[in-house]
């Protein structure tokens, strides 16, 4: 579907697909179908299964969409073998694509050690992690709606809650600085080899070195410490700068903690596209992105990159805002059903401290875990 007829369609899908009116979202994907996250979408939303990709191909595919009556077609990101099926069987029946995605406040545990879940991300236009090409988030982030006094109160009010309740997308870890590490360091965030948002946010491996060699440059080597991701912390995924650091004497955080705890020590964040650069925001830290993830060209980061359609300057709470109360839907933990973002963030913060109380979280890596297709 050419982007114009997207944007004249957007808000009649929009309102047939989440709103009042239901709808029948046809999936690519069947353990899409158990997972937990989807009970964030209206009960009026038939999720159906449209078979298996690899028997059915794009036109089986479209087939099953056709005889169901769907009116979009969702799968797990972008990308990926299953969803560019799903976006080309939605592109031969005339409906949107959907792309799925977990939300900013995820579980306790990282999706690597196979814990689903509690939000979810349904974008019609893109994925907000896809800076090549426009995303409802990004939309949402530009609507003056996003900036309304309300909902700016309550953006305010969520950010002041993350920080006090110490809650990240991830809640495995220890809300404590590693040993040794002082106050005014420069965190350069690693992020997982291959991750597909490194490589749509038009970023490459080489923005790793350079990002490192300017924080040195900046700041100085003993100030200067890498920031490991959470799955290469786990040992399931390798990662793009860590073994780098250490061979140039840099100091690497790889143990589990809370990323809050690394931001009261934080005096500047470098990142790509990480979620921590975002975070580092919410903390008051200056942020240099190397990538373009959702809140960079905004006026809030200083940016090595730009993106022509983020022309405005918004302030930090619109982003918030249209990232954590209007983009993504939210599960309750225990229920199953939907909603908001602070009774979640108010739920992990309860089961993490309960659960560090009795004894460490166990967070090793399941074979095959974070898999949707």
């Amino acid at each position: 579907m050419e982007d114009r007829t997207q944007i004249a369609d957007f808000h009649r899908h929009i309102n047939g697909l989440w709103g009042d009116g239901g709808g029948r979202l046809g999936l690519v994907g069947r353990n899409l179908l158990a997972l937990p996250a989807l009970g964030a979408l209206p009960p009026e939303v038939a999720r159906l299964w449209l078979g298996p990709r690899h028997v059915l191909g794009v036109r089986g595919l479209a087939a099953a969409g056709r005889a169901r009556g769907v009116d979009a077609v969702g799968a797990w990101g972008v990308g990926r073998p299953f969803s560019e099926a799903a976006r080309a069987a939605a592109g031969r029946l005339g409906v949107p694509y959907v792309a799925l995605e977990d939300g900013f406040v995820r579980s306790l545990r990282p999706g690597v050690a196979g814990e689903t879940g509690v939000s979810l991300v349904a974008d019609p236009v893109g994925i907000y992690y896809d800076a090549t090409r426009p995303s409802h988030l990004e939309r949402l982030i530009a609507d003056a709606a996003s900036g309304e006094a309300g909902l700016l109160d309550r953006a305010r009010r969520l950010v002041a809650l993350l920080r006090a309740r110490r809650v990240s997308k991830y809640n495995h870890a220890p809300d404590a600085a590693p040993e040794g590490l002082g106050d005014g360091v420069a965190v350069v965030v690693d992020q997982r080899a291959g991750d597909v948002s490194v490589r749509r946010s038009a970023a490459s491996a080489d923005a790793f070195a350079a990002m490192l060699a300017l924080a040195v440059e900046e700041h100085g080597r003993p100030h200067v410490v890498v920031k490991t991701h959470p799955d290469a912390v786990l040992g399931g995924r390798g990662s793009y700068l860590t073994e780098a650091a250490r061979a140039a004497g840099v100091r690497v955080v790889a143990e589990s903690v809370n990323p809050w705890a690394v931001l009261d020590r934080a005096r500047a964040v470098y990142t790509v596209s990480s979620l921590l650069g975002f975070e580092a925001l919410m903390a008051g830290v200056p942020v240099t992105c190397f990538g373009l993830p959702f809140y960079a060209g905004w006026g809030l980061t200083r940016d090595r990159l730009a993106c022509p359609r983020r022309a405005g300057r918004v302030p930090l709470e619109q982003v918030v805002a249209a990232a954590y109360l209007r983009y993504t839907r939210y599960v309750d933990r225990g229920a199953g059903t939907p909603t908001e973002v602070e009774t979640v963030v108010c739920q992990l913060a309860e089961a993490r401290d309960a659960a560090l109380a009795a004894v460490p979280l166990p967070v090793a890596a399941t074979p095959g875990a974070g898999a949707r297709g």
